[in-house]
């Protein structure tokens, strides 16, 4: 096709009133758009809506255009022009031929794939009922939870989410979990709570059970803004307190995180701090032993033990002293051995021991140790060595399980690792 017949067909598809009626008084490719009608039209014949007071010869016309901008020789940019406009023009007409044209079982399946369907919400939107029940009654076959889909979408973008919640009764398992998730992802505050009343009722070995508790949490906690304490007002369940205050937190700390937001975890409640500062802590070794010496004395200063005790904290130590040995990582061990709370100071100094021993190429580990003197600090690190070594290296680990002075320490490694006396 020549420059100028392309630009004159994308003319004529994008001024598609003119174009529909300058195909409407050809004879050429009339076979060709009449199939395409015959194809495109089943919704619309066999359901009420606005659609049904369109005439046959109305919709061949659209699908006439249609098969004309298939057949074109057109770039990407123009195509994607003409079809934007044509499908849109066409959606305002009659938009059951058009959903079915995409989402049909015999639609050719990249349709659904490639088209920007969300071209087509605002006319869902227009035509909620009339397009659940094109869905319910099975109108686009294997298709019918894809549009299910589609559907849910254009109804949370138009602030109809309560549809969404009134169409669950009549929804399959499948329709069910997405249509939570959905409200999880970016419903409005009436929305969550009856997400958490459903996700009540779900199995917590659901395969989405864990994705959409946790995009709950996000979404309750961004609507409560900085008030934290309204996040538990009424949640009892331990799980879900601990995704509200990952969520929460996560949003005040960002990232890369900041020592000097640590202290916005005495705005949660006592029993979720830990919780919370377990996602977002291991990122500060990202800073280096200065960055993890300084979130230590921040949460030392502020009396956070179960969160200095945390897992988090364990897991930041670990990771900084599982790299290679130097002087400032080593230098870090003597900072851990002055910790104030006893229960933190061995929760860190047994995390220690087992970043040590994982490190590789290190030589041996327990050369490591000088700067701690005998004693419960070192013997808390030797047990977190002895836990690490078990598997690759049960020599070192005995040579370490034997080094320890603390017999009750020394009886609950045996008891963990009972060929440790053999």
């Amino acid at each position: 096709m020549s420059g100028s017949k392309r630009m004159a067909l994308v003319t004529l598809l994008l001024g598609t009133h003119l174009g529909l009626f300058l195909l409407g008084h050809r004879e050429d490719g009339s076979g060709i758009a009449e199939n395409a009608a015959d194809g495109i039209s089943t919704i619309s014949a066999g359901h009420a809506g606005k659609a049904e007071t369109r005439t046959a010869g109305e919709r061949t016309q659209h699908a006439r255009l249609w098969q004309k901008l298939l057949e074109a020789d057109l770039s990407r940019e123009d195509f994607e022009k003409s079809r934007s406009k044509l499908l849109k023009d066409w959606a305002q007409k009659d938009l059951p031929a058009v959903l079915e044209l995409i989402y049909s079982p015999q639609a050719p399946a990249t349709m659904c794939r490639f088209f920007p369907t969300n071209d087509y919400d605002e006319f869902i939107a227009k035509q909620p009922h009339e397009v659940l029940a094109w869905i319910r009654d099975g109108a686009f076959g294997s298709n019918r939870g894809l549009m299910y889909g589609v559907w849910q979408r254009a109804m949370l973008k138009s602030g109809q989410s309560e549809l969404i919640l009134a169409s669950l009764d009549a929804a399959t398992p499948a329709e069910r979990r997405e249509a939570v998730g959905s409200l999880a992802y970016e419903g409005s505050p009436a929305d969550l709570r009856a997400v958490r009343a459903e996700l009540a009722n779900w199995s917590p070995g659901d395969p989405n059970y864990e994705r959409t508790v946790i995009e709950y949490a996000r979404r309750t906690a961004t609507w409560a803004g900085d008030d934290a304490a309204a996040l538990f007002k009424d949640e009892k369940d331990e799980g879900f307190r601990a995704e509200l205050a990952k969520a929460w937190f996560q949003n005040r700390v960002n990232f890369p995180p900041r020592v000097d937001r640590l202290v916005r975890l005495l705005e949660l409640p006592e029993d979720v701090r830990e919780a919370a500062a377990a996602e977002v802590i291991p990122d500060f070794r990202r800073s280096g032993v200065e960055g993890v010496s300084e979130t230590l004395a921040e949460l030392e200063r502020h009396g956070m033990w179960s969160v200095l005790a945390g897992e988090g904290c364990q897991r930041l130590v670990a990771a900084i002293l599982a790299q290679p040995p130097s002087a400032s990582r080593d230098g870090l061990l003597p900072a851990l051995a002055a910790v104030s709370d006893a229960g933190a100071r061995g929760k860190l100094l047994e995390a220690a021991g087992r970043g040590i021993a994982g490190a590789e190429g290190a030589g041996d580990p327990f050369s490591r140790l000088e700067s701690l003197p005998q004693g419960a600090e070192r013997d808390a690190c030797l047990a977190g060595m002895v836990s690490a070594l078990w598997k690759k290296n049960p020599d070192a680990a005995r040579q370490g399980w034997e080094n320890i002075g603390n017999e009750a320490l020394r009886q609950r490694l045996l008891r963990e690792m009972p060929k440790l006396a053999e």
